[in-house]
């Protein structure tokens, strides 16, 4: 399997790496055949979650819609008022002592998906300004402008080889040096 670490987000790869950067030039990647819209990617990402969570995986079942009516739009929903299913995985990477580092994957991919279902079971993205039940202390303390959600790593088989690949990309310095002070 192939794997391409960024050193740095958005950083321009090395020039004998960047061959590797074009790996879907002309194919269907996101148009209605590609892997992506077939759930063929697999995408993790990293979140600091406000509290400890206890369990140490689970799986987050839970419609989401929207409703044009109602601030902010996008929340859980029943399907029966228009709300598409809505799974996400999650698993505990490390504990601290009001926090949690989680690993979360998306099985469908609804808008604000991992935010709301975070926040639904009691433990929203630090930094969240919209679907935080509840700022976080360390969102004033740290002045915290952005939510603490992470791409981390994208798997899938290209599309054109049939080779494995796994992006990953590291955790921003800013994320990094603040789980320090937790």
């Amino acid at each position: 399997m192939a794997v391409i670490r960024f050193p740095k987000p958005y950083q321009e790869p090395p020039p004998e790496e960047s061959e590797q950067f074009e790996l879907f030039d002309e194919l269907p990647v996101l148009g209605p055949e590609g892997p992506l819209s077939e759930r063929r990617v697999k995408k993790l990402y990293l979140a600091l979650l406000s509290g400890r969570v206890e369990k140490d995986s689970g799986e987050i079942d839970a419609p989401i819609g929207s409703d044009p009516k109602v601030w902010p739009h996008w929340r859980i929903m029943p399907e029966s008022e228009g709300g598409k299913p809505a799974q996400t995985f999650y698993r505990v990477k490390r504990r601290f002592k009001a926090h949690t580092l989680v690993e979360l994957e998306p099985l469908t991919g609804r808008t604000h998906q991992l935010r709301i279902h975070c926040d639904l079971i009691g433990h929203s993205i630090v930094g969240d300004p919209i679907y935080a039940s509840t700022v976080d202390p360390i969102t004033t303390k740290q002045k915290l402008k952005y939510h603490l959600l992470h791409a981390a790593r994208l798997l899938f088989r290209h599309p054109a080889t049939g080779k494995e690949m796994n992006l990953e990309a590291p955790l921003p310095q800013a994320m990094v040096d603040l789980m320090t002070e937790l």
